[in-house]
């Protein structure tokens, strides 16, 4: 209405408000994209956690991608209750959609029905304090998935993280060094192209791969 031109995201929510119209308006706007929690491929967990389907899912992402409109969905697994086969659907469920997405473990926030079953399964100690969380955490991923402490429920902690380096390790072949050498040689064809291998986007790429070998490392030396 005042013709303000500026770009945005914003957070959405796949339910019965959300509507095509809805998402051209807010193109015609300046958004850009939209981040939107999807949470499970399970359609138990879904209703339980969202109220949502996975039909209602692929119909925002459908009107999305027509419209022209970025989305990034997010996906949680190891809901309390949740079974390792739940879990590969919601990843399966997360890769029928292309990136970019998200799979994260689900962590422990302080005042949450989550806090209340982690401390009667184990997975928080009953001393527990969030004024000083570290000493008593029992599970938690650094880096590239959380620091915060992370629900363990019916999963075991070990397959989760499996499960999450699966994902990380086949997207794309993110983390495929060899991969990206070839490519970045192939590409070179003038001394333009040449300096372009000092670029920001070499360097994160070579960080994030050290820093996926280094958890994976460190993960493994703690089964030991």
């Amino acid at each position: 209405e005042n013709k303000l031109n500026f770009k945005w995201q914003c957070n959405f929510r796949a339910n019965d408000n959300a509507s095509k119209d809805i998402l051209r308006k807010m193109k015609e706007a300046g958004c850009t994209g939209i981040r939107m929690g999807v949470e499970s491929g399970s359609p138990r967990i879904l209703k339980q956690v969202k109220g949502i389907t996975k039909e209602q899912v692929r119909r925002i992402v459908g009107w999305c991608d027509e419209i022209g409109l970025v989305r990034r969905l997010n996906f949680i697994i190891n809901f309390p209750g949740e079974t390792i086969d739940e879990a590969k659907s919601t990843v399966e469920f997360a890769k029928e959609f292309g990136e970019p997405f998200l799979v994260a473990p689900l962590v422990i926030f302080p005042g949450t029905q989550v806090e209340a079953i982690a401390k009667e399964n184990g997975c928080l100690p009953k001393d527990f304090s969030w004024s000083d969380p570290r000493p008593h955490l029992k599970y938690s991923l650094p880096g590239r998935f959380t620091a915060q402490p992370m629900f363990v429920g019916d999963i075991p902690f070990q397959q989760v993280v499996d499960l999450l380096f699966q994902i990380e390790g086949e997207r794309k072949k993110l983390f495929s060094l060899s991969k990206r050498i070839r490519e970045v040689i192939k590409n070179i064809k003038s001394m333009e192209d040449f300096m372009k291998l000092f670029s920001f986007s070499n360097f994160l790429f070579l960080f994030r791969y050290i820093k996926f070998r280094f958890l994976k490392f460190f993960l493994r030396k703690g089964e030991s």
